[in-house]
């Protein structure tokens, strides 16, 4: 059964992307319809420093996205830590196909149902993401002159139900050099993404803001 779109959105522009993305969403995160306007209020947001460790030398950083408020629109709340959104906003998911991994808040694809985009201030050299996607999903990793560095995907939906079959909350990681910006693209598809992590170079060896 196909859900209608839960978030009806005006749509600012998507130069962020490459090229158009779809709108035909298939399936829902919100069972309901919910008229809303876009809080433009910046919620206080923090992240973690994990620990070195031999599998991963370099200072990783995990997002905390429990400190956003549902139906935000997300851009540059993480700016301190290096990171700015694009076609993003916070949601608590009320269709249970598509469960949360931690906490009750994620991201998900808005205006456009099918992608989120993340610039980086400073080159990383590793990104991961926890999703849930209704149609196949891909993570692709680009470089300042805008070349693909490294790609990893989901083959089909990894929805909470007996059509999937994929797990939900699956991780998809790329690692490469000089990583700028990534894209989550979801094929005519809506996903929710939680737990962002990234390995950045510069931020070994020192402390970073809190």
């Amino acid at each position: 059964m196909h859900l209608q779109p839960a978030l009806m959105i005006p749509s600012p522009s998507a130069k962020f992307f490459n090229r158009a993305a779809p709108e035909l969403p298939i399936r829902s995160p919100s069972l309901v319809a919910k008229q809303t306007t876009l809080s433009t209020q910046r919620s206080p947001t923090s992240a973690i420093l994990l620990p070195q460790s031999q599998d991963s030398p370099l200072a990783c950083v995990r997002l905390d996205m429990e400190d956003l408020q549902c139906f935000e629109r997300v851009e540059r709340q993480f700016d301190a830590w290096g990171v700015v959104f694009k076609n993003a906003i916070a949601l608590h998911p009320s269709n249970p196909a598509f469960p949360t991994r931690t906490g009750k808040t994620v991201l998900t694809g808005a205006p456009h149902s099918s992608w989120i985009g993340v610039q980086f201030h400073r080159p990383v050299s590793y990104v991961s993401g926890f999703v849930t996607s209704s149609r196949q999903l891909a993570l692709s990793a680009y470089n300042a002159a805008d070349q693909l560095v490294a790609k990893s995907e989901i083959p089909s939906a990894n929805l909470l139900d007996s059509t999937s079959m994929y797990p939900p909350n699956l991780q998809l990681s790329v690692r490469g050099q000089a990583i700028t910006r990534i894209v989550f693209h979801a094929f005519n598809g809506q996903f929710t993404l939680d737990e962002l992590v990234f390995t950045n170079e510069a931020v070994s060896g020192r402390s970073l803001p809190l």
